[in-house]
């Protein structure tokens, strides 16, 4: 499966951290707080032809999403796991994938108030290596969070997908 979702940079930050060189803060489309952010190293800014500049703010970056599955490695009889090494540096995994319904009723002192729905459908994904929230760890880099909003069919797809499923993430400049 494939997603291809475009955003406007709403932030660049930059600091002399060796772990979090640049970081760039893309534009929510919905309202909720959180921010979907790359945070770059030199090596993966001249992959993706992205200049480590402020001067990004503003313009468009096209994100495109592959899904693929994690192979499993066989160990004795009756065990498997992942096989981690094949989880590549633009690899994200699936936080959450949620469907929310909000039906707001509106009464005008007719006999049958008028509703109104509205769905929203959202994916979280993130690169691995993000820890635990409770333990001091280095944050890896480069390091990509996502808050995504889907279509119907883009969300029926992800929810299809197998359990070992990553999305393999790649970016392009938009001029």
């Amino acid at each position: 499966m494939q997603i291809t979702k475009e955003f406007r940079i709403r932030e660049v930050r930059a600091t002399r951290a060796s772990n979090v060189p640049f970081q760039i803060i893309l534009e929510s489309s919905s309202f909720r707080k959180e921010e979907s952010s790359l945070t770059l190293d030199a090596n993966t800014c001249a992959r993706y032809n992205i200049p480590m500049s402020l001067d990004l703010v503003g313009r468009r970056i096209i994100c495109s999403f592959e899904s693929r599955e994690l192979p499993l490695q066989k160990v004795g009889d009756w065990k498997r796991y992942v096989d981690m090494g094949s989880v590549g540096k633009d690899d994200l995994v699936i936080k959450s994938l949620e469907r929310n319904e909000l039906v707001l009723e509106v009464s005008f002192g007719t006999a049958l108030p008028p509703k109104h729905s509205e769905v929203s459908r959202t994916m979280n994904l993130s690169s691995f290596g993000e820890g635990d929230g409770m333990h001091p760890h280095v944050m890896p880099c480069p390091f990509y969070r996502f808050f995504l909003e889907l279509t119907e069919e883009e969300y029926e797809g992800c929810k299809a997908l197998s359990s070992l499923s990553v999305f393999k993430v790649s970016f392009q400049l938009k001029d």
